[in-house]
């Protein structure tokens, strides 16, 4: 009933006194072990996730430099990230794209 109260709701009409009873009764009524394994299972996969997100955000900024590369930003900017392209270590053939890509738009 209480959750059926609030998951129907709209966010902007939910009260967060409301919503925390809601909580308190679940954690009551479970005795805290699931929230327990809850969280141990989210720390469990945050962990076992974070180089896939590092990886994520290093494509993100690829991403990034390949936009500005494209558009004509400065030339300072696409040098510093590949260099620091290459003091990382990363895959040779990225870097030779990431270099390419700069040589043809820049000239």
């Amino acid at each position: 009933q209480d959750y059926k109260s609030i998951k129907g709701g709209k966010v902007e009409e939910q009260e967060v006194s409301r919503i925390g009873g809601f909580v308190r009764k679940l954690k009551d009524n479970m005795q805290g072990v699931g929230l327990d394994l809850h969280a141990t299972i989210a720390k469990h996969l945050l962990d076992a996730t974070r180089g896939a997100m590092l990886y994520q955000q290093r494509f993100m900024n690829n991403l990034e430099v390949e936009r500005a590369c494209v558009e004509g930003h400065r030339w300072e900017g696409t040098l510093e990230h590949i260099e620091t392209m290459v003091f990382r270590g990363e895959n040779v053939r990225r870097v030779a794209r990431m270099l390419a890509l700069a040589t043809l738009t820049y000239g």
